[in-house]
C-alpha cells in the first residue's frame, strides 16, 4: 500500500483514526513482589514452560529437563528465599 504525500513529504489527507479500544480501558495496577514455596509449584512449572530455550539457558547457564524435575528442589532448599512477580 503505497501512502499519499504531501508537498513537504508528510502523508496528506487526515490523520488516522484511533484504534478501538477492544479490551476496555486499561487497568492501572502494581505488580506485587511476593514469596514464593513448594506449594507454588505447578505455577512455576508453567512459568518455565512458558519461557524460550534461550531464557531458561539465561537463567541456569546450561540446558535444562522438564522443570517438574528439579523445582521441587530449589523450591524446597533450607535457607533459600525465592521471589516472584504477580499482577
Amino acid at each position: 500500500m503505497s501512502a499519499i504525500r504531501s508537498t513537504h513529504g508528510r502523508p496528506g489527507g487526515p490523520p488516522p483514526a484511533p484504534a478501538p479500544d477492544v479490551q476496555g480501558p486499561a487497568q492501572c495496577h502494581e505488580p506485587r513482589i511476593t514469596p514464593i514455596g513448594p506449594a507454588d509449584l505447578a505455577r512455576t512449572v508453567a512459568l518455565h514452560h512458558r519461557c524460550s530455550p534461550q531464557t531458561l539457558w539465561s537463567r541456569y547457564h546450561r540446558a535444562m529437563p522438564d522443570p517438574a524435575t528439579y523445582l521441587p528442589t530449589l523450591l524446597t532448599r533450607p535457607g533459600s528465599v525465592h521471589l516472584a512477580v504477580q499482577d
